[in-house]
């Protein structure tokens, strides 16, 4: 079989098997399939397709080397679990990494429902709170406003927080208004 062929072949496995494991609801079914999809692919790349003594040898490799993944790197520790199980128990290797994967989903939902620090510096910030006493106030009446704020000095043409390191040119004060209009209006 060239390589066209065994891609061919390759592809239409793959499908049957994608379109059953997502017909599948249960981790009893899930497990099974994964297993045999893998025995199946590992026949397939090897040739030995139809029952013989050389498929039964390919079928022993490929659970040995299921059982004892040591080929992968750190990145792939959840596969090498679910390997692992899958032989073993299908069923369980499927209810793991079902697991494992709700795990992970829960985990980015709970770091993507927190509160995100700030990324703006404290003189935007300044210059938000001014805006928001007064949205449609110029650029140029905003950086009077910054002078006379007692956390901002105006020295060699550089806004500077005496609070923290926080500078600004003063010819970016027109953009960081600006931009501050779009937020506080957005």
């Amino acid at each position: 079989m060239d390589q066209a062929e065994f891609q061919c072949a390759h592809n239409a496995l793959a499908n049957d098997y994608f379109d059953r494991l997502d017909n599948s609801t249960r981790p009893e079914e899930a497990g099974p399939l994964i297993l045999q999809f893998i025995l199946e692919e590992q026949r397939l790349r090897r040739g030995v397709v139809d029952p013989s003594p050389d498929r039964d040898a390919v079928d022993q490799e490929t659970i040995a080397a299921l059982a004892s993944p040591d080929k992968l790197g750190p990145e792939h520790s959840l596969a090498e679990v679910v390997f692992r199980r899958l032989v073993v128990d299908p069923i369980d290797a499927a209810q793991y990494l079902g697991s494992a994967i709700k795990d992970r989903s829960d985990t980015q939902s709970r770091r993507a429902k927190k509160p995100r620090p700030s990324r703006r510096d404290s003189i935007t910030r300044v210059i938000e709170e001014i805006l928001e006493e007064n949205p449609s106030l110029p650029a140029k009446e905003v950086g009077r406003r910054l002078q006379e704020h007692p956390d901002i000095q105006l020295t060699d043409s550089v806004y500077r927080h005496t609070g923290d390191p926080a500078t600004m040119a003063e010819t970016a004060l027109k953009d960081r208004v600006s931009a501050a209009k779009k937020r506080l209006s957005g």
